[in-house]
């Protein structure tokens, strides 16, 4: 998801300021979007309501007046419509693109949830057999190392084991809650996004 959509998403959930904004990627969303400074959040908001898709009203808060912004229809349609795209697993499983669509997911298109996990699992699974049937070679020989050898090579085995480990646990992070989630999410039918009055020719 593009920053423009994770800014979408969190107003579209409840609408915020930009120093709420700021504060909550900063705490409990820097998993799915670390680095933001507070003038990029503007610049977004700013780029959000000049296409319509947010619009904001003067509130007075703890402080001074701030600018409360939140997702327009238009807005919401968009969330949907980015939502709705087939998910396509990045190189590593430790970007936050999965975090990021399935917090929006959860919360907004709960029928997505499950397949969006399945494709997850599968390619994880996938990138494990195919990764571990090569044999690791960490052959140093360079005439500007200055650190033995042997040492080098220990560490990067020992990261290689790392990696695999963590690998190893976010599937089993996968399977676990796919099972857990199977029975609450089967049931559901639609999205709570989905607008009353949206129509075939407004998409």
């Amino acid at each position: 998801m593009t920053f423009d959509d994770i800014l979408l998403g969190l107003i579209l959930l409840k609408p915020r300021t930009g120093y709420e904004l700021k504060k909550w990627l900063d705490v409990e969303g820097v998993f799915i979007r670390a680095n933001s400074d507070q003038a990029q959040i503007y610049r977004t908001l700013g780029r959000l309501v000049k296409g319509e898709l947010a619009d904001f009203r003067t509130e007075r808060r703890a402080g001074p007046e701030a600018k409360v912004y939140q997702a327009t229809a238009d807005g919401a349609r968009r969330i949907a419509a980015v939502l709705d795209q087939p998910y396509e697993p990045p190189a590593r499983w430790q970007e936050a693109d999965f975090g990021a669509r399935l917090l929006f997911m959860i919360l907004l298109n709960p029928k997505g949830v499950l397949p969006m996990m399945r494709i997850e699992l599968e390619y994880r699974r996938y990138q494990r057999q195919y990764f571990r049937s090569f044999p690791r070679s960490y052959e140093i020989d360079g005439e500007f190392v200055r650190v033995d050898a042997e040492l080098i090579e220990r560490l990067l085995a020992d990261m290689d084991t790392a990696g695999r480990q963590r690998t190893d646990e976010w599937i089993r992070f996968l399977e676990r809650q796919i099972e857990e989630w199977e029975p609450l999410l089967s049931p559901v039918q639609s999205s709570p996004i989905v607008l009353a009055d949206s129509s075939p020719g407004s998409a």
